[in-house]
């Protein structure tokens, strides 16, 4: 599968250097920053809107390599992260199409993480997989792939468009019991557009994807039993002692989205509503299937964003919405082996958990223009996020809400007159209070570790008061006065501070060198 993905990747890769290239212009990493944010149909689910927005080509390739250090971290996180990326994109105007692609791969080196035994990102929406206490490193790949194709509007009024997605991981556990764990994700998201009038558009999409994630448990010391917990929510858990088991994450998604577009020449605003159901179901032994336990998962997503366009100013504002809630269900099951069938049979399924999550947000930004792109700009933001955790019997809660906000402030310096020389450089911080949040145990086994250590971790990182400081600098140039390929590199930090609890600090440093064009 790895082979099969790079060779993909790499295709892409090539149609990104080749084709975009003999027909785009270079970017500033202001311009190329503003071009994207000004396409409010790229920014939705629906890929149909795609003529609507600006259809300028344009391609970029760049590499990246992060480091992540501090324990100022979830508990299933690991302590520091070390990862190496590459990511290329490419839009091509066609005139008779519209076509956009994305490949990136990551390599990521994540230390001293805990409490996962089998399943990629712990913090997906799946609380059911296998757990240990022991600190283990892991060895992660990510490949994901996407594209988007549309038409112009025929007859004036209708567009069509389709979007596909495929996300695949491998990782592996470093330390008994070790784990080796393959997720992919399909998708695809046709749409249509419908021109009203030369101002007024809606549009609406339809979203399937299949997912699945098989991990195994394996141990290299034969002689040394491991115990590892089955987490069932919110600390409940039962305990194992073994080599581990084989697992099984299988489900689908449905989803779909409705979008009110009105534009004009200084005036461009997005209504969007999008609604989501995952069904995933957690099977044990995979010779002898085992329906363990699954989730029913809803979300709504809805916002308006408004931009106002001027010669010297331009004014961007976003407000959005987010509401989710996971059933966590249980099965009961008897073992059949009669000659007519044999293995495992259902008799029954129960909800025995309710994740409940809310997200409100909204930003500001200002912008003073020159040109394509800007001189400075600031961002301003709130976001509001409250989560709601419940197993139902025995009780158990875990809830917490917060408030963020956050300030960002960017400066285009021009570098003389020649080879489009630019620094753009960015200073911002924030501060996250804490408005509430508990956690309380009411199940049987209260001294277990994902009891005492995991869920109890985990409740004070997300009450915790914490700010931000960050800062980057990216410099860009044209190659040469006859090529319109520009070169950039950048470096980001960002710096995330705590004195509530045990907790000291989090730091986030990446270095990126890339071409757009």
């Amino acid at each position: 599968m790895n082979n099969n993905i790079i060779k993909a990747g790499v295709a892409m890769l090539m149609l990104g250097f080749i084709t975009p290239g003999m027909f785009s212009q270079g970017y500033t990493a202001a311009s190329l920053e503003k071009l994207k944010e000004q396409k409010l149909w790229f920014h939705s689910s629906n890929a149909a809107g795609t003529v609507l927005d600006n259809t300028n080509n344009y391609s970029e390739v760049q590499l990246g390599y992060d480091i992540i250090d501090g324990n100022f971290h979830r508990p299933q996180q690991g302590e520091n992260q070390k990862s190496f990326g590459v990511n290329c994109e490419g839009f091509l105007n066609l005139k008779s199409a519209y076509v956009w692609g994305e490949f990136s791969f990551e390599q990521r080196n994540i230390n001293e993480s805990q409490f996962n035994a089998s399943i990629t990102d712990p913090y997906r929406g799946m609380p059911y997989f296998m757990a240990d206490e022991h600190l283990s490193d892991w060895r992660n790949q990510y490949y994901n792939m996407k594209f988007r194709a549309a038409t112009p509007l025929y007859w004036g009024k209708v567009a069509f468009g389709v979007e596909g997605a495929y996300r695949a991981s491998l990782a592996a556990k470093q330390l008994d019991p070790r784990v080796d764990t393959r997720y992919f994700q399909l998708e695809v998201t046709p749409g249509v557009v419908y021109a009203i009038n030369d101002k007024h558009n809606i549009g609406a999409n339809f979203s399937y994807s299949a997912l699945k994630e098989d991990s195994r448990m394996s141990l290299v010391n034969l002689q040394v039993t491991q115990t590892y917990y089955l987490l069932y929510g919110l600390g409940v858990a039962s305990m194992n002692i073994g080599d581990g088991e084989s697992t099984d994450y299988h489900g689908h998604i449905w989803a779909g989205g409705v979008q009110y577009n009105y534009q004009t020449a200084p005036v461009n605003v997005m209504v969007y509503g999008n609604y989501s159901r995952r069904v995933e179901n957690f099977d044990r032994d995979r010779t002898n299937p085992k329906k363990d336990a699954g989730v029913d998962d809803r979300i709504w997503d809805f916002g308006a964003t408004a931009q106002f366009k001027g010669e010297k100013w331009d004014n961007f504002v976003n407000i959005a919405g987010h509401t989710g809630k996971i059933n966590g269900i249980q099965y009961i099951n008897e073992y059949d082996n009669s000659d007519s069938f044999l293995g495992w049979v259902d008799i029954a399924r129960n909800i025995r958990s309710i994740y409940k999550t809310q997200v409100w947000s909204a930003d500001y930004s200002i912008l003073r223009n020159r040109d394509t792109e800007y001189v400075w700009r600031v961002d301003a933001g709130l976001k509001y996020t409250k989560l709601d955790d419940e197993y139902i019997l025995p009780n158990s809660v875990k809830k917490s809400e917060n408030m963020y906000f956050g300030v960002t402030a960017k400066y285009n310096v021009k570098i003389g007159n020649s080879l489009r020389r630019r620094v753009l450089i960015a200073l911002g911080g924030g501060y996250n209070s804490n408005l509430s949040g508990k956690y309380e145990y009411g199940g049987v086994n209260a001294d277990y570790p994902t009891v005492t250590v995991l869920e109890t971790l985990d409740q004070q990182y997300l009450t915790s008061n914490w700010y931000n400081l960050k800062a980057s600098a990216e410099y860009s140039q044209q190659l040469s006065q006859t090529q319109k390929m520009n070169f950039f590199g950048k470096v980001d930090f960002n710096y995330v501070k705590t004195s509530s609890f045990d907790y000291n600090h989090r730091s986030y440093l990446s270095f990126a060198v890339g071409v757009n064009f």
